[in-house]
């Protein structure tokens, strides 16, 4: 009972979340396989509440045909009518970006695939005057249950990822959201299978669509860099090498002190 009452609260989270949220992960790689990848998280309040304002008038239609009328008329089907009573114009997007520096792409496929959301394939290569970028995740890694060994394997119950509920609630969770990803190259774009527009290749996926495709495939080639790239790349170089020693010195402030 409490895992259905779970289901329907993370439903209604749901929908009331549904095209308020969007996630881009923009990736830039340089000529050497080093870059950054900036991931932003963007949720739209403004959106929410008027998703859930509809919900709430649904909800007190439903309760007014009722019994319980008085519940009904103390439920808000206006809820930026009472920011605007408060003295709220207003409410600003909010937006965090979180940058993770990597020293060799190539490295990413070995890394990744530790955590089990499998890259089947990941090719960073100069050849014929051109820089060229693939990488093939296996989505359908994400659906397998967590291998089991000794006593846990004796277990047959079910992996918590393949179980229906779970899956419904993860399929809602994931409607209406919006994802980005953003590809920047060293030169110029002259392929891909993406929408590309100058050093820039963007894939854009719901949710749903997201969750339901077997295999995600990210390709494009690029020119060789112009003189304008010594500039961004020395930036880069600094801001990595900042975040390297910020690392270090966290990592190092957990270590345990020698006696």
């Amino acid at each position: 009972m409490k895992r259905w009452i779970l289901v329907a609260c993370l439903g209604f989270f749901a929908v009331g979340l549904s095209g308020c949220m969007e996630l881009e992960s923009r990736y830039y790689i340089y000529p050497d396989g080093s870059g950054k990848m900036a991931g932003l998280f963007s949720l739209d309040p403004v959106a929410m509440i008027s998703a859930m304002g509809s919900m709430a008038g649904t909800n007190k239609t439903k309760a007014a045909t009722g019994t319980d009328t008085d519940q009904a008329s103390s439920v808000s089907s206006n809820p930026s009518a009472e920011l605007e009573k408060m003295g709220i114009s207003g409410i600003s997007k909010i937006n965090t970006t979180v940058t993770v520096y990597y020293n060799d792409i190539l490295k990413f496929k070995e890394a990744v695939n530790q955590k089990k959301a499998a890259v089947k394939e990941l090719v960073w290569e100069k050849k014929d005057n051109l820089y060229h970028l693939k990488l093939v995740s296996d989505m359908s890694k994400l659906n397998e249950p967590p291998a089991l060994s000794g006593k846990e394997s004796e277990k047959e119950s079910p992996s918590p990822i393949n179980n229906p509920a779970n899956k419904g609630m993860a399929l809602m969770l994931m409607q209406g959201m919006k994802f980005s990803f953003v590809l920047v190259m060293p030169g110029k774009v002259v392929k891909s299978n993406g929408k590309a527009e100058g050093r820039e290749v963007r894939w854009e996926l719901t949710g749903n669509g997201l969750m339901n495709e077997p295999e995600l495939i990210f390709e494009a080639f690029s020119e060789m860099p112009g003189p304008e790239l010594n500039e961004e790349i020395r930036k880069f170089k600094e801001e990595s090498s900042a975040a390297n020693k910020k690392l270090k010195e966290a990592v190092a402030s957990f270590a345990p002190s020698a006696n």
